[in-house]
């Protein structure tokens, strides 16, 4: 009797861990499933709060029914300081164990040169919101990559280059912030400066790294700010830029006939937030994305991402925003998701989002227009003096378009000096 009861037993128990054993089988199959039909995407981010922008943008597409319905993303982080490649590595992990068939890159120019390369061995797409690496803007080299960044420095560089034509300029000093802390941010200054040195082999450049822990010790004589060279260019990434302005004697150099441009990675107004008097004082002008509607914009991104939105980083919201939107509305018009294929059907295409209006040109890269502007002290606003509008042509020396150029110096007194 006690033998019948010990098999009964052996018996329930051998059914309750089959029943286990199924159960969990059931869900790997159904997991492995949904990885392999669904399209994942990865999305790196340096910054988390960015993935509401992104989950956003996904959301209005599918909504506009720019999207397929089985979309899903998979997110990483990336550019740590303490870590060389995380965001490289974690996009491995997605490509390989969870089918990922999107990249939507993040922002530093590292981890980005890895994915670019990586994109096109895998065949998948890259959407990328790096800007700051000249030589990414090649579509030959990397025939998988679409830019949505909107700090694109080739476009920097040619409307710098345009103000200087304009009022016969021939040479150039940057001027920024020395950056040895994060490997994986390369300032905006830099970028821009070495693309000058490449490309634009007749104008004579002078660049001017600046340790703001040891501001006390720099000279602007010393360090070579006072020269020849009229034009400063300076790059408004320091934690406190009007000491360093200050400490650079700016005054000094503006009485005697210099000439300062601000370079901006945010809309005028958001940049110029902290030291709109050094700008009204000494003509600055500032040189950055532009928008027709930019307040607007920023009231909906407060809007839609809530807690999670920093307005004094609002252009990186955007740009995720935008990345996120593109991958979805790639989606729909190449659904096996070749990475060529994809990159080639975002050459000139328009993307009409509930935050804009957007283009891109050959490459493809999305078409920003940008501004010189003018801070009004009177009223408290800035005022485009003026435009360099991107429109797409032809691809030559990691462009694939012309600038349309609009002045308006109008009832402003500003000239160069």
């Amino acid at each position: 009797m006690d033998e019948v009861f010990a098999d009964s037993e052996i018996i329930v128990i051998f059914m309750k861990y089959s029943l286990l054993s199924m159960f969990y089988i059931f869900i790997f199959i159904f997991n492995f499933v949904f990885i392999i039909r669904s399209t994942n995407v990865a999305f790196l981010r340096s910054d988390s709060n960015t993935s509401v922008a992104c989950a956003i943008g996904i959301e209005h597409a599918m909504s506009a029914g720019q999207c397929q319905d089985n979309f899903f993303l998979l997110y990483g982080d990336a550019c740590v300081v303490d870590s060389d490649a995380l965001g490289t590595v974690k996009a491995c992990g997605y490509f390989y164990n969870e089918n990922a068939k999107v990249i939507v890159g993040p922002e530093c120019y590292d981890e980005t040169s890895h994915l670019s390369f990586l994109s096109y061995h895998w065949k998948i797409p890259l959407f990328s919101q790096s800007g700051k690496i000249w030589f990414g803007y090649n579509n030959t080299i990397y025939p998988t990559v679409i830019h949505t960044s909107f700090l694109n420095v080739v476009l920097y560089a040619d409307s710098l280059m345009l103000f200087m034509n304009r009022f016969n300029l021939s040479s150039i000093t940057f001027l920024g912030p020395k950056n040895e802390k994060d490997i994986h941010f390369k300032p905006l200054f830099e970028a821009v400066d070495r693309y000058f040195k490449v490309f634009y082999t007749n104008i004579t450049t002078n660049i001017i790294s600046i340790d703001e822990s040891m501001l006390s010790y720099y000279n602007p004589r010393d360090i070579g700010l006072i020269s020849f060279i009229k034009l400063i260019v300076i790059d408004t990434e320091f934690n406190d830029l009007n000491n360093v302005l200050q400490q650079m004697e700016i005054p000094t150099l503006y009485n005697h006939g210099y000439v300062f441009i601000l370079l901006c990675s945010q809309y005028s107004s958001v940049c110029a937030s902290k030291f709109n008097k050094f700008i009204s004082d000494y003509s600055m002008l500032l040189l950055g994305p532009y928008f027709e509607n930019y307040t607007n914009i920023d009231s909906l991104m407060r809007q839609y991402f809530r807690d999670s939105y920093n307005r004094l980083k609002g252009i990186e919201y955007l740009s995720a925003y935008i990345s996120c939107y593109s991958s979805c509305v790639a989606s729909k018009i190449n659904t096996n998701l070749d990475g060529t294929s994809v990159a080639n059907s975002m050459k000139g295409k328009q993307l009409n989002t509930l935050l804009g209006n957007y283009a891109f040109d050959q490459m493809p890269s999305i078409l920003i227009t940008q501004s010189f502007s003018q801070y009004n002290s009177q009223n408290n606003s800035f005022i485009d003096l003026i435009l360099s509008k991107p429109i797409s042509s032809n691809c030559k020396d990691n462009r694939c378009f012309s600038l349309l150029t609009m002045i308006n110096f109008g009832n402003l007194n500003w000239q160069a000096r």
